[in-house]
């Protein structure tokens, strides 16, 4: 945000998303704000269900890599990992929204 006018931008884009929905229940009804509500959803468990099935994979792993090279390496599998994961989704890049 912009350090000039930053609140008076939120107001403007809250009061604007309030009338999108005043909007839309009035012409289409309550229920076109649900709409896209169950793909969604069904959309969040399948990548939720993808999501545990790679971690259990990559433990079970590690486990066996663990016994058949050892200690030391599994660690330094383990740290990749766990890097690798929290990367994912930070974002790196810096931008400056001013409305």
């Amino acid at each position: 945000m912009s350090k000039s006018g930053g609140s008076d931008a939120v107001v403007l884009c809250l009061s604007f998303i309030l009338l999108c929905f005043a909007k839309t229940a009035s012409e289409e009804g309550y229920g076109a704000l649900y709409k896209g509500l169950a793909p969604n959803i069904g959309r969040g468990m399948a990548m939720n269900m993808g999501m545990m099935a790679c971690s259990d994979q990559a433990k079970e792993m590690v486990i066996a890599i663990t016994k058949v090279l050892g200690r030391w390496f599994a660690l330094r599998i383990q740290t990749k990992l766990a890097t690798s994961s929290t990367n994912v989704n930070s974002c790196h890049c810096k931008t400056d929204v001013s409305l």
